[in-house]
């Protein structure tokens, strides 16, 4: 390493006028947009197909795995819970809405607006509006079932049951689709059947029965009696808690009247067509399937195991080996033999499991190299369905994650064929083990161990004989721990029948009494170990620690009936017989024929999370089947036995489940957030309706969303955690919106569904909710603030916390998740004092907050207990607060209002009377400013509707299982945004020689404007003009400082963010600058770098952590500026940067260009880089260290040259430092810089 003359340093006390500051965290550097621009979801191949673009799979593989475990497409578990929670209040342990409320209170409602209307009534919302239906026609909801109609001969007539818009029918083949149900209160239909005796009919089970939590609950039955033109409920199953959630039907083909209904309490069984019920098993029931063949003969999965009905479901019975263990399980009956019965059961790990002999006993069905086939990712409560292929028994298909095929093998291997037991039922039963026999007392050793332990041997037939003169010498362990203790007597012995010989045996000393002793509760466990036996010595092999385990052929678990007391000394004739033989036995090879997240070898898209397969042959002779398929995204279709699919519920099947949408201004185009499917744009150029294809843009689950007012190329949304992106070309690229922002994707701190407030009159002003408090941004997203509000680390249950900016004025800011607990800022979202609490009745978790738009001191917190109020209104910055929906202190409400959920309240700019509230039925609304309501019932389809915005002339609402619908508005002509003043911003700060230039940005015309530095006005502007001005602000201390500014106007105070700066002393200019770095850091003010020695390198250079952090921004900052020469200006360093690269083909500035280092410099204005950055494709020795995951050598140094006078002119003074940006995701060895020489024939 050669050694560079080091320049002296000037004292800043000596040279005071050079003295210059530095900020380290609030510094503007506009060319660097790509370090964010970072697209980091799991459909992205979704993206390609939908929209056709020609990017190649492999250019994304890299992406993949960056984001691979760490954004989920969705969670529903959570969803779940939030559903749950947001309708408990404080004071209750789970939601007490009654059965069946919301068929009740929507037909209640519809009574009540359909008299309002006859009387003459002057509601003229009444009236039909013409509501615009707007998409997405592409991207479907979860569809849990689907119905072959078998009277259309080309197979394309199919019924789908989504659960979050009801039921919908197609006629060619998914190329469109009808709803037919939007007329009926929002439907969570998961099990559809139609009659085989008589097509018209079909019936439909609602609630979804497959969450952790306890879901929202259905509505029962539903019957049609003319293929779907028009539903009725089933009275007998409305009010009948048994009916909550009905997971599968089955309709007996020749009879429509006969169904049996599997449901989350048990089996229910009619046979009048619903008009009455009978219980025929108690228990948890989640599938349920007849025989295609013989409808006696039915099968449920229950009690670990597989239930069976030989009576057409009148009685049931769990077949001794019929027992599968782990939780949910999935059932499929072949056709071609109907003894072939498989089962998915979700357990750790998954497992199939199978039977030959119509559900007598089962097997599991093992990966035939033993691999782990993980089909269900951990999810199989939610997402788990199989299928077995019509022509050929040995061919099944698995859906949990992805879609699978299993080609299974039968072998044959040695095992329990038969077990005798005389005379033991009276003083024995079996003691629980899990073991596949004799509930669970009876098993081979690989059964308890979990693995092959016969290593000599093989399994025989052996006796356990008990009786008066029967005894032997048995090792003894301590239980759990298997310590061996001793070799004592047992009154039994154990034999091997086949080869008639005595064999040794162990137990466990389960009750710690040193001798073999059966209980009433538990007893001493026996392991046969197939050893010789000796009476005098014990076996070396297993009179060890973990012993028993030795050639352990069998373990029997025993204990004593109630009422009978152990006597060893007084046993009768008790006998055991265990006989072996061949059994038949299960192989299968799976492969994946579908591919959500680019995890396997195949290149068939489907959306991921799947519900239902549907098998259904249309052609015998040529063995042709269709392959239906619900899942997340809708309902896809093979022709091909699953070699390829097409995604026909992307063809308006808008059965999507949003929970936010704004529109573009001045456009009819719209844009969202939904569960399970991301966020969507509608196309470009065109105005939406029914049947436009959205372009896909988040990942993950879609939220609240947000589309400048000012400008329609900016855009925002997330998916979960307030995991925000960006983007300001519509598109083109985007960028991960987390600079300064602690709560991104932090399930720690920020809620579940995440939230962006906005605000049309200052579009680039937004703010999101954590725990921390708000966090505030004032440039769309480009950079957060925190406001804290520590209260909210202790507000209990935040998942579906609010934020929201008021309508009538950006300076008003509302926040919290509680009733209890509500914040409120009148400075724009710079400080927030808690409001008043509402104390007639206990509340609890909001479920909406909305504000008033002309009177900015008037916001609405809406909840969803019931009986409950579920609006509050204050017009006093919430002092006080009001029930506007008539329950007060009641169960019922005084003025119409139903009692459901309620999501969402917005108020009509041209009629403050007129006010819409979204709720689980549909629209609600008043217009007499709350004091009375009615049923909307105006073309709306009666849906959950979770957002209500105004934009432009337009109503916009965000409906929870139908898309996204619109009403343009005469009295909304020429509605726009209210005019006011706006906020100043700061767009950056950062050093000068005379002191710190701040750039600021004067939005409104104030009165006055004054920069405050720590507390401390130090400057006032006065200007007519709105402005991006510079401004010097002098300073003569080096500490931490905090800038802000206040601007007045009418007596109002409009405040900016804050900038926060730490303020280095810098040391005088120089001509010139050179250094090996051996002289140590004094130099350099390093964030994130060190000075320092690598291990193997020889000396001193610039250091990242090797391996650097991920979500980091480090730099080194050169203290000493210097002044640009006019000859011989370079800037020249030896560095090794073995750093993340980005995708094929990317250059710097594309948005996956992902983790970079750079030189950049700054004049006095801006920083501003020297050279593009770069990655190590650099250089070749850098790429074969990142590629092989290898650390940096001291011979992969590599020279680099740049010429300053290419940004700079002579005189110009200028500081210099080095950057290293890492994203998110994936990080390598990191970055070092030696030998740093700057104009270096200029240095003294």
């Amino acid at each position: 390493m050669k050694i560079l003359k080091h320049i002296m340093l000037i004292s800043v006390f000596a040279i005071a006028t050079f003295s210059m500051l530095i900020t380290t965290n609030w510094i503007e550097n506009k060319q660097t947009k790509s370090e964010h621009l970072k697209i980091t979801d799991q459909n992205f191949m979704k993206y390609q197909k939908t929209n056709g673009e020609a990017i190649a799979k492999e250019n994304w593989s890299q992406k993949k795995q960056k984001v691979k475990g760490v954004l989920e497409a969705d969670a529903p578990d959570k969803f779940a819970e939030i559903q749950v929670k947001m309708r408990t209040a404080r004071d209750e342990n789970k939601p007490s809405y009654k059965r069946n409320y919301r068929f009740e209170e929507f037909m209640k409602a519809k009574k009540q607006a359909s008299l309002m209307k006859s009387a003459g009534n002057s509601v003229s919302s009444l009236d039909v509006l013409n509501w615009i239906e707007r998409g997405p026609a592409n991207v479907g909801g979860r569809t849990r079932s689907i119905v072959v109609d078998p009277d259309d001969a080309t197979f394309g007539t199919w019924y789908a049951a989504s659960v979050g818009g009801g039921v919908w029918r197609t006629t060619d083949a998914g190329q469109s689709w009808v709803p037919l149900t939007d007329d009926l209160p929002n439907l969570a239909v998961s099990c559809l059947e139609m009659a085989a005796s008589n097509h018209d009919v079909l019936y439909a089970g609602t609630g979804e029965g497959f969450f952790n939590a306890d879901a929202i609950q259905g509505n029962g039955i539903m019957k049609t009696t003319d293929r779907g033109a028009t539903w009725s409920q089933l009275a007998s199953t409305a009010d009948d808690p048994n009916f909550a959630y009905v997971n599968r039907l089955a309709i007996d083909p020749l009879n429509e009247n006969i169904v049996i209904a599997a449901t989350n309490t048990g089996i229910y069984k009619t046979t009048d067509g619903g008009t009455t019920w009978t219980e025929k098993f108690t228990g948890r029931i989640q599938d349920l399937r007849a025989n295609p063949q013989n409808f006696n003969t039915l099968f449920a999965p229950a009690n670990n195991g597989v239930i069976r009905s030989w009576d057409a479901g009148e009685t049931w019975v769990l077949p001794e080996k019929a027992k599968l263990g782990g939780g949910r399980a999935e059932i499929a009956i072949a056709t071609t033999d109907t003894n072939r019965i498989y089962a998915s059961v979700n357990s750790s790990p998954q497992k199939v499991f199978a039977t030959l002999d119509g559900g007598t006993t089962w097997m599991e069905a093992e990966e035939f190299d033993g691999a782990d086939i993980n089909w269900l990712g951990g999810q199989g409560w939610y997402d788990n369905t199989i299928g077995v292929n019509p022509f050929d028994e040995d061919i099944v298909y698995m859906g949990g994650i992805d879609l699978w095929k299993s080609e299974i093998s039968t072998d044959s291997i040695f095992g329990i064929t038969n077990i005798t037991d005389t005379d033991l039922d009276t003083l024995f039963t079996y003691n629980p083990l899990s073991l596949p026999e004799r509930s669970g007392g009876i098993g081979t050793g690989k059964d308890f161990w979990g693995e092959p332990v016969l290593v000599n041997t093989e399994l025989t037939d052996i006796e356990i004989r008990f009786g008066p003169g029967k005894s032997q010498k048995a090792h003894m362990f301590t239980a759990g721990t298997y310590i061996y203790k001793d070799y004592i007597d047992v009154p039994f012995e154990v034999w091997d029948t086949k080869n008639n010989k005595q064999l040794m045996c162990s137990f466990t000393d389960v009750y710690r009494n040193d001798m073999f002793y059966l209980g009433a509760a538990r007893g001493d466990v026996i392991f046969i170990n197939n050893v010789d036996y000796d009476s005098t010595s014990s076996s070396s092999d297993i009179a060890k620690e973990n012993g028993l385990k030795y050639e352990n052929s069998y373990v029997v678990g025993f204990r004593m009936i109630p009422g009978k007391r152990w006597d060893p000394e007084n046993l009768p004739d008790i006998l055991l017989r265990i006989e072996v033989g061949k059994l038949p036995s299960l192989t299968r090879k799976t492969v994946a024929i579908t591919d959500a997240y680019g995890s396997y070898p195949t290149d068939t898209y489907v959306h991921p999370d799947h519900h239902n397969i549907t098998l259904v042959v249309t052609n015998e002779s040529a063995q042709e089947f269709l392959f239906l398929n619900g899942n997340d995204g809708g309902v896809a279709v093979s022709y091909d036995g699953g070699a390829s699919f097409d995604e026909v519920g992307n063809n308006g099947y808008n059965t999507s489940q949003f929970y936010g949408a704004d529109k573009k201004p001045l456009e009819s185009r719209y844009f969202g957030g939904m569960q399970d499917n991301g966020t969507w744009e509608s196309p470009k150029s065109i105005d939406a309706d029914k049947n436009s294809k959205y372009d896909f843009r988040i990942g993950g689950d879609g939220f609240e969303v947000s589309w400048h007012y000012g400008d329609g190329d900016k855009m925002m949304g997330g998916s979960q955690y307030n995991r925000f992106y960006k983007t300001t070309d519509g598109w083109n690229t985007y960028a991960a919106a987390n600079v300064g922002f602690n709560g991104w994707g932090n399930s720690a701190i920020s809620p579940f569904i995440s939230k962006i407030a906005k605000s049309y009159s200052d579009p680039d002003l937004l703010f999101t909710i954590t725990t921390e408090g708000v966090y505030r941004s004032e440039n769309f997203g480009d950079s957060w603030s925190l406001y804290s509000i520590p209260e909210f680390a202790n507000a209990g249950y935040f998942s579906f916390a609010q934020v929201t900016t008021s309508i009538a004025s950006p300076q008003v800011v509302w926040a919290g998740a509680l009733s209890d607990g509500l914040y409120v800022s009148k400075d724009g979202g710079i400080s927030f004092q808690p409001t008043n609490d509402y104390t007639v009745r206990v509340m609890g978790g909001l479920s909406g907050l909305d504000t008033h738009p002309t009177d900015e001191a008037t916001a609405y917190a809406t909840y969803s207990f019931s009986e409950r109020p579920k609006i509050l209104r204050t017009t006093d910055y919430g002092q006080t607060w009001e029930d506007i929906t008539g329950y007060g202190s009641g169960s019922v409400s005084t003025n119409g209002f139903p009692n459901v959920a309620t999501y969402c309240v917005s108020v009509m700019p041209y009629n403050t009377d007129i006010i819409w509230a979204g709720t689980d039925i549909g629209l609600i609304e008043s217009i007499d400013g709350g004091t009375s309501w009615h049923l909307a019932n105006n073309g709306l389809p009666q849906v959950a509707i979770w957002e209500i915005r105004v934009v432009d002339d337009e109503v916009i609402v965000a409906t929870h299982g139908r898309g996204i619908w619109s009403v343009s508005l005469p009295e909304l002509a020429d509605h726009k945004p209210p005019v006011v003043t706006l906020s100043p911003g700061i767009l950056s700060a950062n050093q000068g020689v005379s002191g710190i230039i701040l750039y600021a940005s004067l939005r409104s015309v104030y009165d006055s404007t004054h920069v405050v530095m720590n507390d401390k006005n130090v400057m006032t502007i006065k200007t007519s003009n709105v402005v991006d001005t510079l401004l010097i602000i002098p300073v003569n201390s080096y500490e931490p400082t905090s800038i802000y500014i206040n601007s007045f106007k009418n007596g109002r105070t409009y405040r900016s963010t804050t900038a926060d700066v730490d303020v280095v002393e810098l040391l005088a200019p120089e001509p010139g600058y050179s250094t090996d770095f051996e002289s140590g850091d004094d130099d350099f003010v390093l964030n994130g770098f060190n000075i320092d020695v690598n291990s193997g390198f020889s000396g001193a250079s610039i250091n990242s952590p090797h391996p650097y952090e991920n979500n980091s921004d480090l730099t080194a900052l050169l203290r000493i500026p210097v002044v640009i020469a006019s000859t011989d200006a370079t800037l020249e360093y030896d560095d090794i940067a073995v750093v993340e690269i980005g995708d094929p083909g990317t250059i710097f500035g594309d948005s996956n260009f992902w983790d970079y280092v750079i030189v950049e410099a700054n004049n006095g204005t801006e920083w501003i880089y020297l050279d593009d950055g770069y990655d190590a494709r650099w250089n070749s020795d850098w790429l074969n260290a990142y590629n092989g995951g290898l650390p940096g050598t001291e011979s992969m140094y590599k020279s680099h040259s740049i010429n300053l006078l290419d940004k700079f002119s002579p005189g110009d003074t200028v500081l210099f430092r080095f950057r290293l940006f890492a994203d998110q995701f994936v990080s390598s060895w990191g970055w070092s810089i030696d030998n740093l020489v700057i104009q270096g024939t200029h240095v003294g």
